[in-house]
């Protein structure tokens, strides 16, 4: 399985590394929005919806993962 590299030069990496903490709170403020839109209409209360089975488990998402580490640590 090939792997692409791209090439970054001195400035550009030095800008995304500089632009890391505000990316990953712009993230995880996006991920809290996206969690409370879907929490409140996740389960169907009447109807046939609601005899059919429930999802057990959740999705892995690793970024979401790595943020909430970091977030229960305080380190940005």
């Amino acid at each position: 399985m090939l792997k692409e590299r791209t090439e970054l030069n001195r400035y550009q990496l030095d800008k995304a590394i500089k632009k890391y903490h505000d990316n990953m709170c712009k993230y995880m403020r996006m991920k809290d929005e996206l969690d409370s839109l879907t929490a409140a209409a996740s389960t169907a209360k009447y109807g046939i919806e609601a005899t059919m089975p429930k999802a057990a488990g959740s999705t892995s998402d690793p970024v979401h993962a790595h943020v909430q580490i970091r977030a229960s640590r305080g380190t940005y």
